[in-house]
């Protein structure tokens, strides 16, 4: 996992770039939620925004400079579970 800030934007990325189906940004009891059901999110993703073929089930609250936050990127398998694939803790 990597988090970048380029231009003040707050974008995440994986190697391998593999498609997955689940993207959680968490701090404190809030979270970013982005889903889809068939592994259809790639990376780059910018925080806020919709990737294609997939839905937030969450809007991200606002972050502030100094919150610790975690970034997870997880696998979707039939039979509708999830495996993570991916999770970095950054300060924003």
């Amino acid at each position: 996992m990597a988090v970048t800030r380029p231009n003040g934007a707050l974008v995440f990325s994986w190697t391998p770039a593999c498609p997955v189906g689940l993207l959680i940004v968490s701090f404190g009891g809030d979270a970013w939620i982005v889903q889809s059901d068939s592994n259809r999110i790639l990376p780059p993703v910018r925080y806020g925004q919709k990737p294609g073929g997939a839905q937030i089930e969450t809007s991200g609250p606002v972050l502030l400079s100094g919150d610790i936050c975690v970034v997870s990127v997880s696998r979707w398998y039939t039979g509708g579970f999830y495996r993570q694939a991916g999770v970095q803790t950054f300060t924003y």
